[in-house]
Parts: C-alpha cells; structure tokens; sequence
C-alpha cells in the first residue's frame, strides 16, 4: 500500500508540475488519470487530497537544484539517489527532508540506501505516520547502542 499511495502521490505531483508550465492542475482529471493506471479510488482520492491541500507549497517557485555530495552518493544505490532527486524536485521532499532521509539511514546502518528504503522512508515524512512535526523520532540508546524510531 505505501509504495502504490507513494507512486500515486508522485504521479499527481508530476501533473501539477506540468501545469505550471501553462495548463490548469485538474483534480479531477487526475483522479480518472489514476484510476486508469490500476490505482484504487481510495488510493486516487487520498494522492490527490493531499496534493491539494498543499498546492500553495508547490507554486511557490522552484529551488535551485539539490546536488548530492560525494559522501552523500557513496551512501546511496542509483535507484536510491534518482527517486530521491526525483522527491524532491517535485517538491514533495524538501532538502530537511533529503538530510533526514540520509541521517536516518546512517544512523540506522541501513546502507546502502536503495530505493525501497526511500520510498518508506518518505513515505512515513509526507503523511506523518508518527505525527511528529519535526520529521523521524528517533533516539540514540547509548547504554545499548541501539537506536529506535
């Protein structure tokens, strides 16, 4: 469910950005447009629900482009860095957003970091699974070394 909701999310995103190019971002149209490609309309509604109630984030105007340090890339498989890059330009994950990604996976030794491990990651970031504001709760145990989210 997380990646079909994530792929629907993204696809509404691409038609938004599209219209800003000189066409009108249309709700409903996207809705069919989903439906079509095999997406529930529950999966429909809730992509498109969420992008509208954010439309205002997403014409803000376009950052410059996020560039991956080297560190960064060593860290990160193809698929990883491209659907990452790809987040964010456009304009669902936000550079806090990137460095929580790439933090988190650091600190929870999950490298190298592959697509699937984006997809949850911002998964949980766009829809607030933990209803924390500030992005992933997570801690350090220092008496076990462990750390937790």
């Amino acid at each position: 469910m997380n990646n079909r909701l994530l792929d629907a999310l993204m696809i509404v995103a691409e038609s938004v950005y599209r219209a800003e190019a000189g066409t009108c971002f249309a709700p409903d149209e996207t809705k069919k447009n989903l439906l079509e490609q095999g997406f529930s309309q529950d999966e429909a509604e809730k992509a498109v629900g969420w992008v509208s109630d954010r439309i205002t984030t997403f014409r803000k105007g376009r950052k410059p482009l996020r560039v991956l340090s080297s560190f960064e890339r060593v860290h990160l498989t193809t698929e990883g860095s491209g659907l990452l890059l790809k987040l964010r330009n456009l304009g669902l994950l936000t550079d806090e957003h990137i460095e929580l990604i790439i933090a988190r996976a650091l600190l929870l030794d999950e490298l190298p970091i592959d697509g699937e491990s984006i997809r949850n990651m911002a998964f949980v970031l766009l829809f607030d699974l933990k209803n924390n504001r500030d992005g992933f709760s997570m801690y350090i145990d220092s008496d076990k070394s462990d750390v937790a989210n």
